[in-house]
């Protein structure tokens, strides 16, 4: 009978022989003949780049969010008070009319 845990220790092997070979690769792209392991860093630009953009993505983030916290917001209050939810009613309607007459003419 056959260990499942097979497949998952031919992976580790298989990436542990990946990585020699690309040890291998940059030792002699480098030119190192010592017995060590060599990183590679990518670029102070390429690095601000990276954090510029995932600094962009969660700005963006948090602004849709509290975005969508305030409509959430007016749509609770619209559907509490009496007043709000018959002005948001003509509102809806309104624009139903307007989707209405613009798409079907």
């Amino acid at each position: 009978m056959k260990k499942k845990t097979a497949p998952a220790k031919r992976a580790i092997l298989m990436a542990g022989i990946r990585e020699e070979k690309r040890q291998e690769q940059l030792k002699e792209a480098y030119g190192i003949t010592e017995e060590v392991t060599v990183v590679e860093k990518k670029s102070r630009a390429a690095q601000l780049l990276r954090v510029l953009v995932n600094t962009i993505f969660v700005i963006v983030r948090s602004i849709a969010l509290v975005v969508l916290v305030i409509l959430a917001i007016i749509g609770v209050a619209t559907l509490i008070y009496p007043n709000m939810r018959a002005a948001g009613l003509e509102t809806w309607l309104q624009i139903q009319a307007q989707l209405a007459q613009y798409l079907y003419k």
